[in-house]
């Protein structure tokens, strides 16, 4: 390339670049927007209508489950989402009342000690996420390189696996969900459900399950 033809690219690099933009930072954290987990019922004002004692109407359900399917947690299966916001739903219908739903509206009433949050998360979020973790088990375990070499059916040995994760967290999630939804998350994007995986109970539990079912599905012939 010729001199001339380097000091005119260069020349034309230079004045497409702001003076601004030196040294300019490409992100600014501060302006993300902090938004709730879509798990939450979470509405504009003018979408929730009736008296504070009414139940809340089909279609403010309807807006609810749009919300809920509209973004993909982290390890959450299409069917598994599926699940818990058609579930969430329906339990959210029959738990809450129109008031009861404002008053979840503001981010400082989602904590312990608010009767109407510990009601949610009894009656909707912990019944609702038992056959969610199921499923995300049993893909965990179906794809993980960790699993027993020795194993000679997978399926149904995964199957065992999930099935005793979900018992426990039926028997256990509710303490544990109380605390990790009670917990305000001021990360945008950041998802209560997460801290279930970060238990260390939960952890314990998996490989206790594992444990339990790894016997009955392992090829006799890796033991001669």
């Amino acid at each position: 390339m010729k001199i001339k033809h380097l000091l005119s690219l260069m020349l034309v690099i230079l004045i497409t670049i702001p003076i601004s933009g030196w040294g300019q930072a490409l992100f600014d954290i501060e302006s993300i927007r902090y938004e709730p987990s879509r798990f939450f019922p979470i509405l504009s004002d003018t979408e929730i209508v009736g008296a504070p004692d009414s139940p809340i109407p089909r279609e403010t359900i309807q807006k609810i489950t749009d919300r809920c399917n509209s973004r993909m947690p982290a390890r959450f299966s299409p069917d598994a989402l599926n699940s818990y916001c058609a579930c969430a739903s329906a339990s959210t219908l029959g738990t809450l009342t129109v008031g009861e739903l404002r008053d979840l509206q503001k981010e400082t009433n989602r904590k312990l000690g608010n009767p109407v949050f510990e009601k949610y998360v009894e009656n909707v979020m912990k019944p609702c996420m038992e056959i969610p973790i199921e499923d995300i088990e049993y893909l965990f375990c179906i794809t993980s390189r960790k699993n027993d070499w020795r194993i000679k059916y997978p399926i149904p040995f995964c199957r065992c696996v999930s099935t005793g994760i979900r018992d426990h967290f039926k028997e256990t999630g509710l303490e544990d969900m109380m605390i990790a939804w009670g917990k305000v998350k001021k990360e945008n994007g950041s998802d209560p459900t997460e801290s279930i995986w970060d238990n260390d109970t939960f952890l314990r539990a998996r490989g206790i399950k594992k444990e339990e079912c790894v016997g009955s599905y392992m090829d006799p012939q890796n033991f001669k």
